[in-house]
């Protein structure tokens, strides 16, 4: 197999590769060859799949865990100030509607997305995906907002938010435009096949 540098430059030799399968090109780009892996459909389209069936919800899965271990809010207690941790915060969710607050059920919501694009990419329905991104972008705008904790004593007003609050509203946020540029890829391989 001659090297990309005894090529002449505007060359293009298609080659076999080591398990002589598929042949691997050399193309000229700005007068260097590369090899066909960068040109190549079938590598991008594996690497897509690396990058939407388990890189990103990993990265979701792990950014929400570590939010759930954080400091999340303080809230000025009747006594003293009382610190909240994540875990804590998402068992409270529950309480949500009853304070005007539905930010707690993105968590099942991503939980679902994650799952759903997991177990059926490529075959995902862009609808589904566009209500899941609609509901946690609700859920993220409803989070901005939030300024109480419910518990036993009443309703608490929040004094200080910490990293977990922060790292929650980050997934989230990532989480949204994940499921927005699926939708976004969806789409357009139904308008590319027809």
């Amino acid at each position: 197999m001659p090297s990309p540098d005894k090529i002449p430059r505007f060359a293009r030799l298609d080659l076999p590769d080591a398990a002589g399968k598929r042949t691997v090109s050399y193309r000229p780009t700005c007068g260097r060859f590369y090899r066909g892996i960068f040109h190549d459909q079938s590598a991008g389209r594996a690497m897509t799949r690396i990058l939407v069936k388990f890189i990103i919800p990993l990265a979701l899965s792990v950014a929400w865990i570590m939010s759930l271990n954080l400091h999340v809010a303080t809230v000025d207690d009747l006594n003293a100030d009382q610190s909240y941790k994540g875990y804590h915060i998402f068992l409270l969710g529950l309480l949500g509607p009853f304070t005007f607050q539905i930010s707690a059920y993105a968590n099942p919501v991503l939980f679902l997305a994650v799952i759903y694009v997991v177990w059926k990419w490529p075959d995902v329905k862009a609808a589904r995906l566009m209500l899941a991104a609609v509901f946690i972008a609700l859920c993220i705008i409803s989070a901005i907002f939030w300024n109480r904790i419910p518990d036993s004593s009443g309703e608490n007003f929040i004094k200080q938010l910490g990293p977990g609050y922060y790292l929650w509203m980050a997934t989230m946020t990532s989480a949204f435009a994940w499921l927005l540029s699926l939708w976004v890829m969806v789409r357009r391989r139904r308008l590319r096949n027809g």
